[in-house]
């Protein structure tokens, strides 16, 4: 088999330096101060207590390696814990982080604002987040947006924030056109109005699709003056069928949310051992794309029509290689993904990378090459045999694997030739 590969070119184009924390750097905000635009700064695993962490303008890609459970940005009740507000665009990314214990009058746990009227106004993309356990001294305890600002929030769970003065304890909202899409507003509460979102003045415009509404107080969605726009469609909000901004395609009820392996926020299925099918399953908003996450407590990724709500970190696929010895066949193996899933190993001799990529890190210096794709067992694995060439004796060959249906890579492996 390894004799029969192709060149892997297309999907691996580089796209900037990569570097990682605390490998290259010591702390999330030394990343950002030593990178240029382009480049992806990768998170490990870790509890980081950096307050005030400034993506300083940069169109940069902070993500995290392992995703939001393993990957927690603390702000230990000291400042906001992650501010956007030097004019950040859309390729200013915040991806796959637990942002907590961040404090702030306004937005105890990311501040996205404009500093001066002849600023431009920040439109970061924010994804994949847990937001939790933020304070706002005076409102926003989960975010705060200002300034004519204009984020994309996308499949962020908003839980247990609160403000201790006014409004918009998940979010508060002034002057700015925030969008939502796959968000979960779980519990929040303000001391004013507006437990998921506060929304202060008539200039402001709020759009929320295929979100989930529930246990927030006092309320969900409130307007604090004026007659700002509220658009919501494809999401459910629990108790809030005759609120103005309540639409035809949104669902008052119980979202039925259960606890599994990362939170708190998967859907009740009758197929993975609960009593009642959640009823936010398939009753997403059919305009917007699957996610590359899982509703499901059993983590299968939600492929088909989308579910509403925040969709949960699927996991990392994992990659081995065994026995590779010269003229004998060695045993290569994927675990980690779903029964089906197109999966394939690809390989280099030059070395590891890493090389930057739409997909994530690709730890694989070109040029690569691709075994052919096969499928997942039962067990969610992929395990075969292929003789090594005797040839290749004594070479080093740099491995990753890649789930072709859900997009996830593995990590890269080094393995010499015996």
């Amino acid at each position: 088999m390894l004799s029969h590969l192709v060149l892997l070119l297309p999907l691996f184009a580089p796209q900037g330096t990569t570097v990682y924390v605390p490998d290259d750097y010591a702390s999330v905000q030394a990343a950002l101060v030593g990178v240029v635009n382009g480049d992806t700064i990768i998170v490990k695993p870790g509890t980081y207590y950096e307050p005030g962490i400034d993506f300083l303008g940069k169109a940069v890609t902070l993500i995290s390696e392992k995703g939001p459970s393993q990957t927690i940005l603390d702000g230990n009740f000291q400042d906001t814990v992650v501010l956007f507000h030097d004019g950040e665009g859309r390729d200013s990314i915040l991806d796959g982080f637990t942002i907590t214990n961040g404090k702030q009058w306004d937005g105890g746990g990311i501040l996205v604002k404009r500093e001066a009227s002849t600023d431009p106004s920040p439109s970061p993309l924010i994804q994949n987040c847990i937001i939790t356990a933020n304070e706002g001294t005076g409102g926003g305890g989960g975010m705060a947006i200002s300034g004519g600002s204009t984020p994309l929030v996308s499949n962020c769970l908003f839980e247990e924030n609160t403000t201790l003065y006014y409004h918009g304890a998940g979010i508060v909202v002034f002057d700015s056109s925030p969008e939502f899409e796959s968000c979960t507003f779980l519990d929040n509460d303000a001391i004013g109005v507006g437990g998921a979102i506060g929304i202060w003045d008539s200039t402001s415009s709020v759009t929320l699709s295929n979100c989930v509404l529930s246990g927030n107080t006092p309320d969900s969605i409130a307007k604090v003056s004026g007659n700002p726009t509220i658009t919501v469609t494809y999401s459910l909000a629990e108790g809030d069928s005759a609120a103005a901004w309540f639409s035809t395609t949104c669902i008052d009820a119980d979202p039925l949310l259960v606890s599994g392996g990362q939170g708190n926020a998967y859907l009740s299925r009758i197929s993975t051992g609960q009593a009642t099918d959640s009823p936010c399953i398939d009753a997403g908003n059919p305009e917007l794309e699957s996610r590359i996450g899982t509703t499901h407590v059993d983590n299968i990724i939600d492929l088909e029509t989308l579910d509403i709500g925040f969709h949960h970190y699927l996991g990392t696929p994992v990659v081995e290689v065994l026995d590779l010895i010269g003229g004998e066949a060695a045993t290569f193996r994927i675990a980690g993904a779903q029964h089906s899933d197109a999966l394939v190993i690809a390989y280099s001799f030059r070395g590891g990378g890493p090389v930057s990529t739409y997909l994530g890190p690709v730890y694989l210096t070109p040029p690569y090459h691709m075994m052919p794709a096969m499928y997942a067992n039962e067990d969610g694995a992929l395990e075969f045999s292929s003789v090594i060439p005797t040839a290749f004796s004594g070479r080093s060959i740099w491995f990753q694997g890649w789930n072709r249906s859900t997009l996830q890579l593995t990590e890269g492996i080094a393995v010499t030739v015996l």
